[in-house]
């Protein structure tokens, strides 16, 4: 629906098709209690590869790359980026992550860091189990 303009009652209602659908699959959409290492301003300050996070935001970007999401976290104290890959996740979970989760959402993730090619700190979650 990228691109489509709806009025504020379409938006309320696609919100509320989504909460069903995760509740429907057994998904709290509002979650629970979640304990992070990092905030994501700090982790991408104080940024050291390959160390095991958990990190907690809202949801302010997300670009979709095939069977990438590249999306970012951010709070009060910044953001960091997250790169996801769909044969590590899993179908399900990244059909959630692409269809159910909106902008402006807040996500928690726990995974480890690195850095791309081009220099950009990254966090890469793991599938929760």
């Amino acid at each position: 629906m990228q691109g489509q303009e709806h009025s504020e009652s379409e938006l309320l209602q696609i919100r509320r098709d989504k909460l069903n659908t995760m509740v429907a699959r057994g998904i709290d959409p509002f979650g629970g209690r979640f304990d992070t290492t990092h905030q994501p301003g700090a982790l991408r300050r104080d940024f050291q590869p390959d160390l095991e996070v958990k990190v907690a935001g809202r949801v302010t970007a997300r670009r979709t790359m095939g069977k990438a999401v590249f999306f970012d976290l951010s709070d009060i104290t910044g953001r960091i980026q997250c790169y996801v890959n769909k044969k590590e996740i899993g179908d399900e979970a990244f059909e959630l992550l692409t269809e159910l989760v909106d902008i402006g959402d807040w996500l928690g993730v726990s995974g480890k860091t690195f850095v791309t090619k081009t220099g950009e700190p990254l966090c890469t979650p793991r599938p929760s189990r």
